[in-house]
Order: structure tokens, then C-alpha cells, then sequence
């Protein structure tokens, strides 16, 4: 699909908004979206998100504030996605799996000023808000129409969206035009200091982003998208690719196997997104189901088990795209269908092991520390230079130095060599631990285990799980007896679910190198002989 064909008329293909408008216009009766609750058509869409734009500007929100979301998916995460970019708000999805205390600080370093919240999630960050100074209205999506909004004890004036919309009929208003090359999304990654760091991005490079997206899966306005994975993630930028297609949008609210088997065979699905253990999950019970609808998997996060990739082909045919990406540079690399493919019986190619070929708007290089590129073979950081790469860090200008190469490149941190014009990723150079999808940063656990009573010492390293892709584990020196429930109720009242440690191994000291820095390799060699051993 060309730019041309994306945006005709001549209209500026860098500008989201324009993206959305010619969405809503050339396919405004076809069903857009659908969750369990509602559906609603392009037209529809593009009239709530409207009256959403209008309710908050009367509000008193304007152009380059802050609008953060926090629910699980639903058809509201991308209507208040739109909103954001059609409004000139900055758009900021936090991970509804988060602890309240962690998502607390993310607003407050974003100076967020609005929170669009589920009704969980207005429960459990209740007792956040009066710590978030710059949050003026709170915006709940579970509530009904009840009024006017209400300012509480903490502060903010709390409205449900229905009453927002309702507002934002009665006073419609056009946002104010915003530079090109403004914020216009932050996404926060926490790296290896374990503070919390907003990527930025502007409308241009999101923009690219959908352009990139559509050419790699091929994504059609006649397609069927059943999205389960996280709408704050990776799955907001799906689908926010395949509504401006045209493609209609199946949200669900968590993954079920079954579900998305009922969403290909009744609902004629023919786009899954997943991640590896969501296909290993649907490969179960497959066989002698009606599938023929179904013509791509998309999946990420991490390279698929070869025996999974056979079954998968044996069961659905040549359907499997891998894309490999960063919240810093987006997507960076693909595994196409054919790439999957092989000779079964015959030894299976290196190739399924990789991260694919850079994407056809991507730049890749793998490179040493003096940012010169290694022979092919070689390990080196990969490094990124495209239209889709993010701006900075929010007032980190020394983070981002630290990452920025000369002539556009963005340090990745993942170590790779190029094999064939294939990239295969070896590791990460920052130890970061990519568990179900979701990354974990070893240093944000390790502060917490450190504050547990007995801990001397801590390192924490992910290993191998056949579920989760990696698990979390904990290798701590303590001053006497360690009670690996309590240290795991530790964690579980500070940090999210899945950076919690599932497994423990206690050392009497951590082996270091002669610059004094925790050996991990070493670590994990231990960790695998003493699992080994069990």
C-alpha cells in the first residue's frame, strides 16, 4: 500500500489527524470497533471522539497537556487515543499493571492533567491523586451521566465520560492547531536506573509508525483484527495502524484461546495479534477447527519455539509475521511469512531464530562501543535510524545523549549480529527481562529486595521459562535465615505482578569481576545447574 493510496487528495501524510478524518470519511457505515459492551462504526467513532475533544477543552484542557489512560481494553482506549491526537492533547497509556504507587510517579513525571480511568483503576489510585499536582480532572469510564463534574478531598474534579460527552455536545469547540513536530505521545520505559524515563514522540512519527505497520502486515480495510494483547502497548499501536486501513477491530479484554478460536470461526477474524505464548496457547486447540478466515499472526516480544512455528503452520498454513520493536524506535525489524517457512523434515533454517529484516523504513547497523559497524557474524548493539524514532526523553536530555549516535542513530541496547541479511538478537545489554511481553528492569526489583529486612546483596537476572519467555529470579546474600514468602509479599505490596521474583537462590557472595560489577552471565550459568538439579 502507497502513501498516495493511504492519504489522497493530496493531504499531508505526516499529520495524524488527517490520517483519522480521511479514516472516518471513506469508510464512515463500516464497523470500526467492537468490545463487549459496544460497537461502534467509523462515523460514530469519529462523533464521540468529538464531543470527547470538545468536553475536554471545555474543561479547561488544552493543546500539549497531558492526557493519561489507565484501564484494561476496551473500545474506550482507542477512542480516547483519537481524542488525543485529534484534540493536540499529549497521549500517555499506562500499564493497567502497574502498582497504584508506581503509575503515581509516571503521572507525576509526566505532569499529567487529565486521567481517564476503568473503574479498577479509579478505586485503586484513589489514594494516589492528591500526590499528583498538576491532575485537574479525572475521567471515569464506568460511571453514568450524573451531572456536573465534582471536585472530592483530593482536589481533582472527577466526571464520568458520559457526562464529559454529554458536555461536549452541548459545547462543541475546535481544538487549536499544534506544530508538527510538538509531543504528542510519552511512553514511559523505566531502563537501568530504575527511574522511570517518558519517551517522546511527535505526530510525524507516529504517523510513520502506522505507515510501516500496515506495509509489514499487509493490512487490509477488508480485515478482521481480534487484539487481546495490552491496548497501552503493543496493541495500541496495531490498532491504531489498522483503523486508519479501514479494518474492523475486534477488542477483547484479555486472551482467551477459546475466544479468539470463536473470533476466527463465527466472527470471520483474519488478523490475530499475540504474543508467542498466546499462539502456543490457540496451537492446543485448533486442530479440525474451521480457519480458512485467518490470514495473518502477528506476534512479537520474542522469537517463536521452532516446534511452535510447526505446529502453527501445520494447523493455520503460512500465516506467521514477527516484528521486533522498541518503545524508543518502534518497529525495527520483520519476520514475514515466508521467512517461516520451510522443508519440515529438514534441518530448520537459522533464520527462525532471528528477529527478521529491517523494515522497509528502517535503517538497522550493528555496531561497537565506538560506533563503527562489526563484520557480519559479529556481536554489536544494534542501532536505529528511521522516521518513527522517538525525539528524546522528557527533561533527560543526558539519557538521551547517551543514547544518540551520530547522523540519527539510537543506541537499541540489544546486542545482535547480521546473518544473511537476517538480525539475531544474543542479549541485552541492559539485562532488561522481558517476561509475558511485558519488560522488567532488574534494578527496579533488586531497590526493593534491597529494603527487605536480611538482604545484604541482591542481583536479579531473568531466566528461561517455557510460559513467560523469561521469569524473574532473585539471587540474594543474606545476614541469616530468608523467608522467600514474606521477601515475595515484600515485593508484591511495591511493584507490579510480573516483576515479582518466582524464583529465589540464595549465595554467600555475589561473583564479581575485577571492576567489582556483578557477574550475571556467571549467575545465570549457576542458576541453570542448580535448576538442573531439581
Amino acid at each position: 500500500m502507497t502513501v498516495t493510496e493511504l492519504m489522497p487528495n493530496g493531504r499531508d501524510p505526516r499529520v495524524l489527524p488527517d490520517l483519522l478524518r480521511n479514516a472516518y470519511r471513506v469508510f464512515a457505515d463500516r464497523t470500526a470497533i467492537i468490545d463487549q459492551r459496544a460497537s461502534y462504526t467509523f462515523r460514530e467513532t469519529a462523533e464521540t471522539v468529538g464531543r470527547f475533544v470538545s468536553g475536554l477543552i471545555e474543561a479547561g484542557i488544552r493543546p500539549g497537556d497531558c492526557v493519561a489512560i489507565i484501564s484494561g481494553n476496551r473500545a474506550e482506549c482507542l477512542i480516547s487515543d483519537q481524542t488525543c491526537y485529534l484534540g493536540g492533547f499529549v497521549r500517555l497509556a499506562v500499564n493497567k499493571r502497574l502498582h497504584p504507587r508506581e503509575a503515581a510517579e509516571i503521572l507525576r513525571l509526566a505532569d499529567a492533567r487529565v486521567l481517564i480511568v476503568d473503574r479498577q483503576w479509579r478505586e485503586a489510585i484513589a489514594p494516589e491523586l492528591s500526590g499528583i499536582p498538576g491532575l485537574r480532572l479525572v475521567v471515569d469510564l464506568d460511571g453514568e451521566a450524573d451531572g456536573p463534574p465534582t471536585t472530592e478531598g483530593d482536589g481533582v474534579q472527577h466526571v464520568t465520560m458520559p457526562t464529559l460527552l454529554e458536555r461536549g455536545a452541548a459545547h462543541p469547540a475546535a481544538p487549536e492547531p499544534t506544530a508538527a513536530d510538538s509531543m504528542a505521545q510519552l511512553a514511559f520505559t523505566s531502563g537501568t536506573t530504575g527511574r522511570p524515563k517518558g519517551v517522546i514522540h511527535t505526530q510525524p512519527a507516529i504517523a510513520a509508525g502506522v505507515r510501516n505497520t500496515i506495509i509489514e502486515t499487509d493490512a487490509s480495510a477488508s480485515d478482521v483484527v481480534y487484539t487481546p494483547v495490552p491496548l497501552s502497548h503493543v496493541g495500541g499501536t496495531f490498532a491504531l495502524a489498522y483503523f486508519i486501513r479501514g479494518a474492523t477491530q475486534i477488542v477483547a479484554a484479555a486472551f482467551d484461546a477459546e475466544e479468539a478460536m470463536t473470533a476466527v470461526e463465527e466472527r470471520g477474524a483474519t488478523v490475530l495479534v499475540l504474543v508467542p505464548t498466546m499462539v502456543t496457547a490457540i496451537n492446543a486447540i485448533a486442530a479440525g477447527r474451521s480457519v480458512s478466515a485467518l490470514r495473518r499472526i502477528v506476534y512479537g516480544a520474542s522469537p517463536m519455539p521452532v516446534p511452535d512455528i510447526v505446529r502453527t503452520l501445520e494447523l493455520f498454513g503460512p500465516v506467521l509475521v514477527q516484528l521486533y520493536g522498541q518503545t524508543e524506535a518502534g518497529f525495527i525489524s520483520a519476520l514475514a511469512p515466508p521467512d517461516h517457512e520451510w522443508a519440515i523434515g529438514t534441518e530448520p533454517p537459522a533464520r527462525l531464530a532471528s528477529v527478521g529484516r529491517p523494515t522497509s523504513y528502517t535503517a538497522v547497523r550493528c555496531i561497537d562501543e565506538s560506533g563503527d559497524d562489526v563484520p557480519e557474524g559479529e556481536v554489536g548493539e544494534v542501532a536505529v535510524r528511521s522516521d518513527s524514532t522517538m525525539s528524546g526523553y522528557l527533561n533527560d536530555d543526558a539519557a538521551y545523549a547517551a543514547v544518540a549516535v551520530e547522523g540519527g542513530w539510537i543506541r537499541t541496547g540489544d546486542l545482535g549480529r547480521w546473518s544473511g541479511g537476517f538480525l539475531t538478537l544474543v542479549g541485552r545489554s541492559r539485562d532488561v527481562i522481558i517476561s509475558g511481553g511485558f519488560n522488567v528492569y532488574p534494578i527496579e526489583v533488586e531497590n526493593e529486595l534491597k529494603a527487605f529486612d536480611g538482604v545484604e546483596e541482591v542481583a536479579v537476572l531473568g531466566v528461561p521459562d517455557e510460559k513467560w519467555g523469561e521469569t524473574v529470579c532473585a539471587v540474594v546474600v543474606t545476614s541469616g535465615e530468608f523467608d522467600e514468602d514474606l521477601a515475595t509479599a515484600h515485593c508484591r505490596s511495591r511493584l507490579a505482578g510480573f516483576k515479582i521474583p518466582r524464583l529465589f537462590f540464595t549465595l554467600s557472595e555475589l561473583p564479581r569481576n575485577t571492576a567489582g560489577k556483578v557477574m550475571k552471565d556467571e549467575l545465570r550459568r549457576r542458576v541453570s545447574l542448580e535448576r538442573d538439579r531439581v
